[in-house]
């Protein structure tokens, strides 16, 4: 993504407008065509080389150090020395002995010495020992090449991606999804663990999420910016979209419309069933222990009544019984006591839902979940992620 200082964007009557580039116009390909060339030499060099290469690339395009950032971010540095510290105080300690004592000789029998000790070709070389764990010294081992076509579209996509870490409220609006789509992109909700409701209105084949974005929250999470970011791109593959937030920049309150009219392409082919490594592993270790059932990430709503929708985290099934089991951690603080009152009042008997121990420490969730008589039997706490023992104890109790 991009940093702060590199967003490109308008504002007018209090509606932001983000500066999306044309990613076919000829002289801004040229421009990535040169920064790849650039880039395409870097490993080896040192972050301040590759640095003043890039400053030779002369380009009137506002996009170019969004660009810049892009490329770096695709080249791996090598990691620091762990005794580099240690190794300079004690070259620096030589230095004030030869000072102090005149008879270790002149600055050449000292660099002959040091050059010796530390197997340094040059003092040069030796400087660069002393200092490469200053970011601007460290090496690049490696870059991941793009094409210019591909690295003007992911600058598109990082503009619009690094807006929703300065928002709170988003609202997003979809027609016409085929369940396939409709399942991933809630599944990606889930995976993100971002907060959210869901609106369906079956009439006009309307689907409206509300998200809280990372300003919303008591404690603001720049973690939690990162994963509303991440997930954004997987609007770009619906056909029909409206989205809406509210983002904070520059000490002005200003709101972001957009919809899928706008020319940012999407990445990739689409909407997948991808499933977060965490994820896989509850579900591995549970059916590991328990063959007779099988549990697995979900792929359906559950309708709670009242126009309620949630979207579970796993489906657990044993024979022809079905289960669904959703999970709540920290950030989903707010979803949590709405899904107990809905759930209360549901005749779905179907549904289980489980706790952070983090959220439990919350005055008002505490008492709603020892007041809860639904929480008793469809309830439980876990630390992280539950074990494969708590999830069939609270089914089966």
């Amino acid at each position: 993504m991009l940093t702060k200082d590199l967003l490109q964007f308008s504002h007018r009557k209090g509606r932001l407008i983000p500066t999306f580039i044309d990613a076919d116009k000829p002289s801004l390909l040229q421009v990535a065509n040169e920064l790849r060339q650039i880039f395409a030499s870097a490993p080896g060099k040192t972050s301040s080389e590759i640095e003043d290469f890039v400053k030779t690339v002369k380009s009137s395009e506002s996009a170019t150090p969004g660009l810049k950032k892009i490329l770096l971010d695709r080249c791996e540095f090598l990691e620091n020395d762990e005794e580099i510290f240690s190794k300079r105080w004690e070259i620096f300690k030589i230095a004030q002995e030869i000072r102090d004592d005149n008879s270790w000789g002149d600055e050449s029998n000292y660099a002959d010495l040091v050059k010796r000790n530390y197997n340094a070709e040059s003092i040069d070389s030796l400087r660069h020992l002393l200092f490469s764990d200053h970011p601007d010294e460290k090496k690049c081992a490696s870059y991941e090449d793009i094409s210019a076509s591909d690295l003007l579209n992911d600058y598109n996509r990082a503009l619009l991606q690094t807006l929703f870490i300065f928002c709170d409220d988003v609202k997003i609006t979809f027609k016409n999804c085929t369940t396939v789509e409709k399942r991933a992109l809630f599944r990606q909700l889930k995976f993100h663990s971002l907060m959210s409701e869901v609106a369906v209105d079956p009439d006009d084949a309307t689907c409206t999420i509300y998200l809280s974005g990372p300003l919303k929250l008591f404690q603001k999470s720049s973690t939690y910016g990162l994963r509303l970011a991440k997930f954004i791109p997987n609007i770009l593959h619906l056909k029909a979209w409206e989205l809406e937030a509210q983002v904070h920049l520059k000490n002005k309150h200003l709101t972001l419309k957009l919809d899928s009219s706008i020319e940012v392409k999407a990445k990739g082919r689409g909407l997948t069933g991808y499933v977060p490594e965490e994820y896989q592993q509850v579900a591995s270790l549970f059916n590991e222990a328990n063959p007779d059932w099988k549990l697995s990430p979900s792929d359906d709503f559950v309708h709670l009544g009242k126009q309620t929708y949630c979207f579970p985290d796993f489906d657990l099934t044993h024979g022809k019984k079905k289960f669904h089991l959703e999970l709540f951690h920290p950030w989903h603080r707010g979803q949590l006591l709405q899904r107990i009152e809905a759930a209360s009042t549901s005749k779905h008997k179907n549904l289980f839902i489980g706790i952070d121990k983090s959220l439990s420490k919350d005055a008002e969730i505490s008492k709603v979940i020892k007041d809860s008589k639904w929480f008793a039997e469809f309830g439980f706490e876990f630390n992280q992620f539950p074990t494969p023992k708590q999830i069939l104890k609270v089914v089966t109790n």
